[in-house]
């Protein structure tokens, strides 16, 4: 649950393209045959529609009561679909694995975290974040 929040608030990837091949309608309004569309996974992440208190880090909202009527659409951390993120299985479980050893390991404390923002260059990746690591005894 807390890694699967941790990928709501901050996606691996903030958005997908595609390539529209048949007409589609969007809230009323019809988007044509050929059009490129970008969607918006982080926003998508903090939507109030799907996500109570959406910037809050809260993993509850991954238990299995809180996520049996959620829209099956509003997290797609690796996108979804045919053209889903082929690595993601691998990617979340060398994150679980990577996260196990060093919680084992260490004790992990954030030096400035409200100093943590990201760069977005196709991919995210934090900027500023400063980590001491104490070895457990």
């Amino acid at each position: 649950m807390c890694i699967k929040e941790a990928l709501r608030l901050r996606s691996p990837v903030p958005y997908v393209g595609r390539h529209l091949h048949k007409d589609i309608e969007v809230d009323g309004v019809c988007i044509p045959k050929g059009t490129d569309v970008m969607v918006l996974i982080d926003s998508l992440h903090r939507l109030d529609e799907f996500w109570d208190q959406p910037l809050q880090y809260r993993p509850e909202r991954f238990s299995q009561e809180a996520s049996k009527n959620r829209n099956p659409y509003s997290y797609i951390p690796f996108s979804v679909g045919s053209r889903n993120c082929i690595g993601q299985n691998f990617a979340v479980t060398e994150l679980k694995m990577a996260v196990a050893k060093v919680i084992y390991n260490f004790e992990v404390v954030s030096c400035k975290p409200e100093n943590v923002s990201r760069l977005c260059a196709g991919i995210q990746k934090p900027i500023n974040l400063h980590l001491n690591f104490f070895p457990r005894r």
